[in-house]
């Protein structure tokens, strides 16, 4: 299920990486274990998608705009990382985050 995040981002001053480092430190991941708690423990899957829509500023002629984020991660570890288990970092680590359908590298701590 795609989730629209509520904050909202200036794309001119925030860049890809940052708005997908806040958007899953401040959005997804305060919600990851109630999304995970509506998935069965027995189901046969390997990884859990998180997809997200960005809202961006209109364009200068009133259109809308976004951006399209997906998190890819292992289930297993969502699970931990839900359980405070593991670090946001080590479940970014070993996840895909594709932004827009183009896979991109988080480092979290470096995007402050």
């Amino acid at each position: 299920m795609t989730r629209r995040n509520t904050l909202r981002f200036d794309q001119e001053k925030s860049s890809v990486y940052k708005r997908a480092a806040q958007t899953f430190d401040l959005f997804l991941a305060p919600n990851m274990k109630d999304i995970l708690d509506e998935v069965p423990d027995d189901a046969r899957i390997d990884f859990s998608n998180f997809p997200v829509v960005n809202a961006l500023p209109f364009t200068s002629n009133g259109k809308e705009r976004s951006e399209a984020l997906e998190y890819l991660c292992p289930k297993h570890l969502a699970r931990k990382f839900a359980n405070s288990e593991i670090t946001n970092q080590e479940l970014i680590d070993k996840s895909q985050v594709l932004v827009n359908g183009v896979r991109i590298a988080l480092d979290l701590q470096l995007l402050e």
